[in-house]
């Protein structure tokens, strides 16, 4: 939804920087339905445009964005995304609903600490299956706090929540249960706030701006 011209604009203006949270929608294809499939299923369990989520890291003027991936947590350059059209990007910023203010900048650093921390760290396959059946299957496990699992595996929302959680003690999402603990949890809890590719409404199946 917008360009990486766009991103680097929007740093410039002080409206984003790194450790904002990073919202993908993936345009799925069943051309390619193994690639699709997962980001298709989240998309429509959680009734969000958003499938997939990261953080935003910011070095030396260039983009990237640190994600938990199939292959496990890894940098990806932001112009990879930006540039595909399969992909809509939505950066947003956690904002404190008791002060009204963002991050602080050594908030920001601890965050990226621990996200950068896990980078080369596996993927967390059966919590994504565990997350696709119990929201499909209406079997809702209130007391699993997703972003406090004790390991070294992740999903992508899981990888974002528990580096603000660890390193801050920020809770983005406040139940952090197998249903709220997604990409479109994320995009929907009260602390986020759209800075760039704002998304008025989710309408037959498509971003509506």
């Amino acid at each position: 939804m917008f360009s990486y011209e766009e991103l680097v604009t929007g740093y410039k203006q002080s409206r984003i920087d790194s450790a904002d949270i990073v919202l993908f929608h993936q345009n799925c294809s069943w051309k390619h339905p193994w690639e699709s499939f997962t980001p298709w299923a989240i998309q429509a369990s959680t009734k969000s445009p958003w499938n997939h989520t990261g953080l935003l890291y910011v070095k030396e003027g260039e983009f990237f964005v640190i994600e938990a991936l199939t292959s496990g947590v890894t940098i990806t350059h932001l112009k990879d995304y930006c540039d595909n059209p399969k992909y809509d990007v939505c950066v947003a910023t956690y904002k404190s609903l008791d002060t009204d203010i963002s991050l602080l900048p050594p908030e920001r650093l601890f965050i990226l600490d621990e996200a950068l921390q896990q980078v080369g760290e596996p993927y967390d396959f059966s919590a994504i299956v565990g997350i696709q059946f119990n929201i499909w299957f209406k079997r809702m496990l209130q007391n699993n706090r997703l972003a406090d699992k004790d390991d070294n595996t992740h999903i992508c929302s899981r990888l974002v929540a528990r580096s603000y959680k660890k390193a801050t003690g920020i809770r983005l999402v406040i139940n952090e249960t197998v249903w709220n603990l997604t990409p479109g949890g994320l995009g929907r809890t009260p602390l986020t706030n759209y800075a760039l590719g704002n998304f008025a409404e989710w309408e037959d199946g498509r971003i509506v701006a």
